[in-house]
């Protein structure tokens, strides 16, 4: 077991009333912030897998910082979008892709915040995907206060005075129009931690095992849950998490499965077990799981089923888990009980699954001659593919575990 650490610094609103907190990665308990290029996809897996969510925000926003690998590579699946502003550096080089990330969070409701102020053409050509502008009162010049607040009328943005230090500041930052205000005068940021319990792979394979048995056995899944509390829990948090928006709390493995469905529940559970163990991987490899496996399954939905929705999601998640757990896929598949359907599509022999994800690795790849085979070999028409992507790009975007 090792110890997590999130600090949290209160943003509040002109009557000083609590809007929201800005979450902020500690390696250690002393509450200095260090350079980790891990940062973000750490506070992310501990702000919904370690802590409650819930109870770390008490029901307001929380502010995260992104950078350019977090913005492309769907880095925020598992925070949910109505209650996560993404605080991006005016710093950054933006690119088409980062633009195009930048809209994918818009779209799939996020709110944005450019973290800085800072006159350039390059920041301001991403100021119609903002919804809030940080104004940095240490590091700003006073010349430059009526220019800000031109630019947020103009583009009908919500300032935020950040670092602010004396009730002085707190009065300049009102002047200039801000709407929302943080700093070391109000509230130093807090540091919260909690202890975590590792996961093994060998646990997470054992999941696997059993949860792709037809009929799944409740008892030997809660027997392995029992002896793995990190994958237990992460799974419990993840059921309970807000991305899944669930009327009724998930408290144990058989009122999941009631609630959920089994197929339903065996889509999580393959999920968390195959991403608990990949926390030493590129983030670029979850992302490419989780891609395909949620295109092959909207494949699926798109067309006459000739096997369930969770068999394509299946193999496009499972395409990628030789190099997750550094071991030949043939393996791995034979140590579990997928249909004969799944383990031919993910060994290359020619089926309607494997068509799928054909089409998902040839449209990575942008080798459409490749691509528009895949699709006839599905008997499914190609213009309706790339809206099919964008929403499981779009799934993505807002879940990374």
């Amino acid at each position: 077991m090792y110890e997590r650490f999130i600090a949290r610094q209160p943003i509040l609103d002109a009557r000083l009333k609590l809007f929201g907190y800005e979450l902020l990665f500690r390696a250690r308990e002393d509450n200095r912030a260090g350079a980790d290029p891990k940062a973000t996809s750490q506070l992310i897996v501990s702000s919904t897998m370690v802590f409650d969510w819930n109870t770390l925000l008490d029901g307001v926003c929380a502010h995260i910082n992104f950078g350019a690998e977090e913005i492309t590579n769907g880095a925020g699946l598992l925070l949910p979008s109505a209650k996560t502003v993404v605080d991006v550096p005016p710093t950054l080089e933006f690119t088409d892709e980062i633009i195009q990330g930048l809209k994918n969070l818009r779209t799939a409701g996020y709110r944005i915040a450019l973290d800085g102020y800072a006159r350039e053409s390059a920041v301001e050509r991403v100021l119609r995907y903002m919804n809030f502008v940080k104004v940095d009162f240490t590091g700003t010049a006073e010349a430059d206060h009526a220019a800000i607040k031109k630019l947020a009328a103009d583009w009908q943005i919500k300032l935020i005075g950040k670092k602010l230090e004396t009730w002085k500041d707190y009065e300049k930052a009102k002047l200039m129009g801000c709407a929302y205000f943080q700093g070391h005068f109000f509230l130093e940021p807090q540091l919260l931690k909690r202890r975590e319990i590792s996961g093994s792979a060998a646990h997470c394979m054992q999941l696997l095992q059993l949860v792709h048995q037809r009929p799944m056995d409740q008892s030997k899944i809660e027997d392995v849950l029992k002896q793995e509390p990190a994958l237990l829990y992460k799974l419990l948090r993840f059921l309970n998490s807000p991305v899944m928006a669930r009327p009724v709390e998930v408290k144990s493995v058989h009122s999941a499965i009631s609630l959920l469905g089994d197929d339903e529940f065996r889509r999580w559970a393959s999920l968390v077990a195959v991403v608990v163990p990949a926390t030493d991987k590129p983030n670029e490899l979850i992302r490419t799981a989780l891609t395909r496996a949620f295109f092959c399954e909207a494949l699926a939905r798109a067309k006459t089923r000739r096997a369930t929705t969770f068999e394509y999601f299946t193999v496009g998640l499972f395409s990628v888990m030789s190099a997750i757990l550094d071991r030949p896929l043939a393996d791995i598949t034979a140590e579990l009980a997928v249909s004969e359907k799944v383990r031919d599509a993910l060994e290359g022999k020619r089926n309607e699954m494997r068509y799928a994800l054909d089409a998902a690795v040839a449209f990575e790849s942008g080798k459409w001659d490749a691509f528009a085979a895949a699709m006839e070999g599905l008997e499914m028409a190609e213009d309706g593919a790339p809206e099919l992507l964008k929403n499981a790009e779009l799934l993505v975007a807002g879940l990374q575990v």
